[in-house]
């Protein structure tokens, strides 16, 4: 977890030049094959200033880049939302993101089957915002990959 730490926190973004090829080794060996395109679960804007990057981004474009497939914009983060690992349980965690995602209306996904990427799933409440709004914007099915999952009262760090 130390070096998703710095790839998140730190400035370390090159780290997303080895991950990415990971995760889609990952999503090749579970199979996950039959989708139409890679989308990422994005950062608000007042993050990415912040941050310089969004390390989501970076690897959802280095899995499709991997895997031969489009990667799409098919979010935005409409609400700039405390970080979710500084909720208590999962109870406030999916309150904290309930309505910051909205489609991205750019990109229509009606009928697509997609790969939804993030770095860090907690409790899964991000995702699931996510995969809402896809849903309702009449995507066919989401599938989720990540990076990593934080174990139970993980926190990240505040650098």
């Amino acid at each position: 977890m130390e070096a998703i730490h710095r790839y998140k926190f730190s400035g370390l973004r090159c780290y997303h030049r080895a991950f990415g090829p990971l995760m889609a080794q990952c999503a090749a060996d579970q199979r996950i094959t039959a989708v139409d395109g890679i989308t990422w679960a994005p950062l608000s804007r007042a993050r990415l200033r912040q941050r310089g990057y969004d390390q989501a981004r970076l690897l959802a474009q280095d899995v499709g880049r991997e895997l031969s497939l489009p990667v799409l914009s098919t979010l935005k983060k409409v609400r700039n939302v405390p970080p979710q690992s500084q909720r208590e349980n999962e109870g406030e965690r999916r309150r904290n993101v309930a309505g910051a995602y909205a489609p991205d209306r750019k990109t229509d996904v009606k009928g697509m089957r997609l790969l939804l990427v993030d770095d860090v799933v907690t409790s899964g409440a991000t995702l699931e915002e996510c995969i809402r709004q896809l849903k309702l914007s009449g995507a066919e099915s989401v599938q989720c990959l990540t990076l990593a999952r934080a174990g139970s009262g993980e926190k990240e760090r505040k650098n």
